[in-house]
């Protein structure tokens, strides 16, 4: 519930955003402003959708609704994506992997040192909300040491409302993707219970690793690529031809890996 509250609460901004800085870099300080006010708004909007979601799943049980909005509360500093989208207009890929792999793997560790010690589910919500907001601060810290600066008075409701209008469909777009991702959990959780639902969440969450790979190496790979582009476009297709090909090879090894071992993964 979460997920799909953050889903509708992104807008669907980045790559309109990011459009926007390469292609009208004079107006910088306004779409920064504007798309960073625009995710504060779908920060609240998300965190409130979820919890009232929440509430008409499960009316009987509030500890459900605690879950909940603590782990929607993770969405908080979302507004600093816009950092993110920053770099990635000016190619400076380096600082947006760092913050949000940092944040994964300090979100990892907090949640492993939680099971270990044996802590309450309330506490392993915690643990999830850590990730975003961790990854907020990194974004923030990022952007600010790069010499980012927020100007929020340059903010412009005309611009808002062209965002808006523009992004509505990838928001529309990205929210039936995570819905298939994620809205057969919710039904598991009805028909079988929260035990089967959990069991069922994490043995997602290994071939979710396949996933996310190709996604990384891509970001990390991207300023590369452009360069090799603009020198010899058909070194460029040569080179993209050998990638499809290693990550197809070395994402379906993982994954027969993964099937392989998944009955004693899971149950950790």
């Amino acid at each position: 519930l979460a997920s799909i509250g953050a889903a509708v609460g992104g807008l669907g901004l980045d790559e309109i955003v990011v459009r926007e800085l390469v292609s009208r870099p004079e107006r910088r300080a306004a779409v920064m402003a504007t798309a960073f006010l625009l995710k504060a708004v779908g920060a609240l909007g998300a965190f409130l959708l979820a919890v009232a979601a929440a509430g008409l799943i499960r009316p009987e049980e509030p500890a459900t609704w605690l879950l909940v909005a603590t782990v929607a509360a993770g969405q908080f500093l979302a507004p600093w994506d816009v950092a993110e989208w920053s770099f990635q207009a000016e190619q400076r890929f380096g600082r947006a992997v760092l913050a949000r792999h940092g944040a994964f793997l300090i979100a990892a560790a907090l949640q492993l040192a939680l099971i270990a010690g044996g802590a309450s589910l309330s506490w392993l919500a915690a643990a999830m909300a850590a990730e975003p907001l961790a990854a907020g601060v990194l974004l923030a810290l990022g952007w600010r040491g790069g010499g980012g600066s927020l100007q929020l008075a340059a903010a412009d409701r005309g611009l808002a409302v062209a965002l808006i209008r523009e992004s509505g469909w990838l928001m529309f777009s990205g929210l039936l993707v995570l819905l298939s991702l994620q809205g057969d959990k919710v039904l598991v959780a009805a028909l079988a219970g929260d035990a089967e639902a959990g069991r069922y969440a994490a043995a997602l969450r290994l071939p979710e690793l396949c996933f996310q790979l190709p996604v990384l190496l891509g970001v990390v790979l991207m300023p590369a690529l452009v360069r090799r582009r603009q020198a010899d476009r058909a070194a460029y297709w040569r080179l993209v031809r050998r990638l499809a090909l290693g990550l197809g090879l070395g994402t379906t090894a993982l994954a027969a890996v993964f099937a392989l071992g998944a009955e004693q993964w899971i149950a950790l």
